[in-house]
């Protein structure tokens, strides 16, 4: 099936359809592999409606957590996207491969934290928020990094690493989260 084909066929739901219904679409659709994923995801990536946009970050997503294929660019351009719902659904996206493969979530997000755009910045941030529990003494150090950054909202999602941090069952971790 041909990308525009599979968008008319869905044309229902994605004229009205919530999140929950696009994220059952993106399960299904995951399992025809990734090269039809990935074009599927720059073909709706490239959409004026914001429903397709959160598919190809969903698919995306889903992607990753099956396979841990990784489409930066992609990731990179659904992640500076302007519409919220879309940035949300990436930075879910990228927690998903953290809970995956954590070696791979710190280099993709390493990459996306050198992007000028500060949503893609906080969207590589958010996308460690699993791993403060995993790799404290990588993650927390980012977040000290990134506390001053000029963008408010990059700052904030540093603020929230730090917070998770302070959450640590260790207690020599914890402590050191509250000192930042």
């Amino acid at each position: 099936m041909r990308a525009d084909e599979f968008f008319r066929a869905n044309e229902y739901l994605f004229a009205e359809a919530d999140v929950m219904k696009l994220e059952t679409l993106a399960k299904e659709t995951a399992k025809f592999g990734a090269s039809t994923c990935i074009l599927l995801a720059m073909r709706a990536q490239g959409q004026s409606q914001w429903r397709k946009r959160v598919f190809a970050a969903l698919l995306l997503g889903e992607l990753m957590r099956r396979t841990g294929t990784v489409a930066e660019g992609l990731i990179a351009s659904l992640a500076a996207d302007g519409d919220w719902k879309v940035r949300d659904a990436i930075a879910r996206a990228i927690v998903i491969l953290g809970k995956r493969d954590p070696e791979a979530c710190l280099a993709l997000t390493e990459n996306l934290r050198r992007f000028p755009n500060p949503y893609v910045v906080r969207a590589g941030l958010e996308g460690l928020r699993e791993l403060v529990m995993v790799l404290p003494e990588v993650v927390l150090p980012i977040g000290a990094e990134f506390s001053t950054h000029p963008s408010k909202i990059v700052r904030d999602a540093a603020a929230n690493l730090i917070k998770k941090g302070r959450q640590h069952p260790s207690r020599e971790i914890s402590e050191f989260a509250r000192r930042l």
